[in-house]
């Protein structure tokens, strides 16, 4: 009975320990809550809708690089195609403390009932809700904003990506 105590004290030392590649302790109703409300900009052609799940800058200018898209772009295509990005809540991670979420996403076509592709959106807590701070293929340059964003520098990719 009294080792008990010490095994509590190990697994919580264990946990403590372990990686923070994937988070934990994160509002995952309210990230639902966000891809819930962009799902449904797209499905009813409500742009402005869609737009407040967005970051500002973001909306109009694509902030990850050569593999990623502006919202608006994203609600364009979304629109015309059928498809709206479908999270992983399961598998959200962060780059690091305080850094940006970054949540898998499959690009899912209602009409195909399936993926048609895959992204990466990094998450940020604006005023009163989560917002797409951007969104693209390579998890890298997705990775590579939300650095950005943590460090505080200018948002906009390098040349090289």
């Amino acid at each position: 009975m009294t080792r008990r105590p010490y095994a509590l004290g190990i697994v919580a030392l264990l946990c403590l320990a372990a990686p923070t590649s994937f988070a934990t302790d994160v509002d995952t109703a309210g990230i639902g809550q966000l891809f819930a409300n962009l799902e449904k900009g797209i499905r009813e052609a409500r742009e402005a809708l869609f737009k407040k799940g967005w970051y500002p800058e973001s909306y109009t200018k694509n902030l990850v690089g050569g593999s990623g898209l502006a919202g608006e772009q994203v609600y364009r295509q979304g629109t015309r195609k059928h498809w709206y990005l479908k999270p992983d809540l399961k598998k959200l991670r962060t780059t690091g403390r305080g850094s940006p979420f970054l949540v898998p996403c499959d690009i899912w076509s209602w009409k195909q009932s399936k993926a048609v592709d895959h992204v990466w959106a990094a998450l940020i807590w604006q005023g009163k809700a989560w917002v797409i701070l951007g969104a693209g293929e390579k998890l890298a340059q997705v990775e590579a904003l939300a650095r950005r964003y943590q460090e505080k520098k200018p948002l906009a990719p390098s040349r090289e990506q």
